[in-house]
């Protein structure tokens, strides 16, 4: 999926921050004085004595009232932070922002030093102990091109984004939301068909039963449908319309709501001739109004083998 960027700039450490570029995306839209997670960053010299200096950006899930740059943070072009104290250099480049009431969080885009966060993609470009936290997987417009320098003229660290929602930062784990529980009833395994119709291994969650006859129960179930699996092999299949279909695919059922999985993985840890398949799945699926995609996880064991012909091609 291509994207058209742009870069905005916010300066905060002004009476009024200047700053253009007001597309929040179309996930994470964010109320006028609502901000998503975000550092808040806070400069000035305590001003005229009103309020002790002007404090730019809100915390997660806060309202700034009328105060020019409320929503600093991972909103997509409205980054902003600022130091007068010269600048303070973080280990992955660029300046630290100042961290304000309840900016620099552990889920934030900023550290508790005020240093941006590793950008990502995936789990993958993350450290052992980290994940990736894509934003609009949890309704929140995190730019993808999220930039702090330190402004030598102007005495202050100036941070900027690209006019897009689709960044991710690493976290910690640990602090990584945890999903919902999935499906998690009787499951099978069946001959699938690929889109190009080549052959797919299919996997059925949530079934009346485990026999090869067995239809869906009311209850949410699942059905995955892997591309490039190894009859027999075990590991982890990345699967969802982000990944173009070329790997597998999902659909999450509830009622007579049907949703594509948009991303997520299927890990087979186990697979005998006799014990069945067994595994578990971490799934993004079902668009949610203002909270992104429902999160979904679940296990499964002892799913027999029903070899069906599906008449692929």
């Amino acid at each position: 999926m291509t994207m058209k960027i742009r870069r905005c700039l916010i300066l905060v450490a002004l009476p009024l921050s200047v700053g253009a570029c007001d597309n929040k995306g179309s996930l994470g839209e964010y109320m006028d004085g609502t901000g998503g997670q975000g550092a808040t960053g806070t400069s000035g010299d305590g001003g005229d004595g009103d309020d002790g200096g002007d404090t730019h950006g809100a915390s997660e899930g806060g309202t700034g009232g009328d105060t020019a740059g409320q929503t600093a943070g991972t909103t997509a072009g409205e980054t902003g932070g600022g130091t007068t104290a010269g600048p303070l250099g973080c280990d992955g480049g660029g300046c630290a922002i100042e961290c304000g009431v309840g900016g620099c969080g552990p889920l934030d885009h900023f550290d508790a030093e005020g240093c941006q966060r590793p950008s990502c993609s995936d789990d993958d470009q993350c450290g052992a102990q980290e994940r990736c936290y894509v934003g609009e997987l949890f309704g929140q417009c995190v730019s993808s091109g999220l930039f702090c320098d330190y402004d030598d003229e102007l005495a202050m660290c100036i941070c900027g984004g690209s006019e897009d929602c689709g960044g991710g930062y690493c976290v910690d784990a640990d602090v990584y939301p945890e999903g919902n529980a999935g499906p998690d009833g009787p499951a099978r395994l069946d001959n699938g068909c690929a889109p190009d119709d080549g052959p797919a291994i299919d996997i059925r969650i949530g079934l009346v039963d485990g026999s090869c006859e067995s239809v869906f129960g009311a209850e949410p179930n699942l059905r995955f449908s892997l591309h490039d699996a190894e009859f027999g092999e075990t590991g982890t299949y990345e699967i969802g319309i982000q990944h173009s279909g070329t790997v597998g695919q999902g659909w999450y059922q509830d009622g007579d709501e049907t949703h594509p999985v948009w991303i997520g993985t299927v890990t087979i840890s186990q697979w005998g001739l006799d014990a069945g398949i067994a595994g578990s799945y971490e799934v993004f699926a079902g668009e949610q109004k203002d909270t992104g995609f429902g999160h979904y996880v679940g296990t499964f064991d002892g799913a027999q083998f029903c070899d069906s012909n599906p008449g692929c091609g």
